[in-house]
Order: structure tokens, then sequence, then C-alpha cells
């Protein structure tokens, strides 16, 4: 027997205010399965449902201290486009960078070049947070997974949780 002080733990993730019934079928599908003791997720599902893993985005360094095979965040100018004259998904979109150390390339395959364009002006100065690889003597970013201006950078967390599902 529980005390009563828990009881309210135990009660639908639609009665926390702010979730209604549309939100809870879908926080039922992440938290119910078959073995379930519940056919609705509790509150208490939600309060122990804890990260799997983390992103550290701490290491910032130049281009030529990243180390390999490391998600890193770098401080780059954005210096050119290759983008291929064929319509072949195939080839990827390439953005080259720099800093005060070296060149990296950026790439994005099935990408929308007016979109990248946008993102990322030529002269520009972004932040971008990726894992860092070498690909035939290059040091690359394929997708990174940011890729910010200034004022986005300072609210950039260093420490990113990673939930199931997510």
């Amino acid at each position: 027997m529980r005390p009563d002080l828990l009881t309210p733990l135990f009660g639908r993730v639609a009665t926390i205010p702010g979730i209604g019934e549309k939100t809870a079928k879908l926080i039922n599908k992440i938290f119910v399965t078959p073995r379930s003791q519940s056919s609705e997720a509790r509150i208490v599902d939600i309060l122990f449902n804890l990260p799997i893993n983390i992103i550290d985005r701490s290491q910032r360094v130049l281009i030529s201290e990243a180390n390999i095979d490391t998600i890193v965040v770098i401080k780059v100018i954005i210096v050119e486009y290759k983008i291929s004259q064929f319509k072949n998904k195939q080839i990827p979109l390439r953005v080259i960078v720099r800093d005060d150390s070296g060149e990296l390339d950026l790439l994005f395959f099935r990408a929308n070049p007016d979109w990248i364009m946008k993102s990322l002006p030529i002269g520009s100065t972004r932040w971008i947070s990726g894992k860092i690889e070498k690909y035939d003597r290059r040091l690359q970013i394929v997708h990174p997974d940011r890729m910010l201006d200034e004022d986005a950078f300072l609210r950039l967390p260093l420490i990113e949780p990673v939930y199931r599902l997510t």
C-alpha cells in the first residue's frame, strides 16, 4: 500500500494542466506497451523517463584542433558553395567554411540549395555543431546538427539530453 501523498503521481497524464486528450494519446504511444500494467500513461511514467544519452557540445575548438569522430562546435566563416550542375541527388551540396586555422566542408545530401544559401550566406559567421570526420584527406561535417548565428549560439546548451523516440 502506497502513502496517500504519492497517489496523484499514479494519475492519468491527461490530468496535467496543459495536456489534453490529443497530447495524452501521443504520450500513451510512448509509454503504453503490451507489457504495461495500465492502458494509459501515468504521471510517474513521465517523471522516470530519464535520458538515454547526452550530446556534449562543450568542445569548442578551431578546425585544426578538432578531434576526428567527435561532436564539436566551431566558429566559421562561409566561403563558397559547390553545387552539382547535375540533378543527381547522390552528389552532396558542399559548403566550404574556414576559420583562422583551416578549412572544413559541410555536406548536405538531398538539400534544397536555396535554403542552404539563405541559412549560410557567403561571408557570414556561423557556429556549426556536428560530428567532424575525415574523407579523402579533407575534414567534413555531414548534415551539421546546428548552424547558428551569434545570438542563437548564446542560447545553445553545452549538454543536451537525448530521450527515447527523439
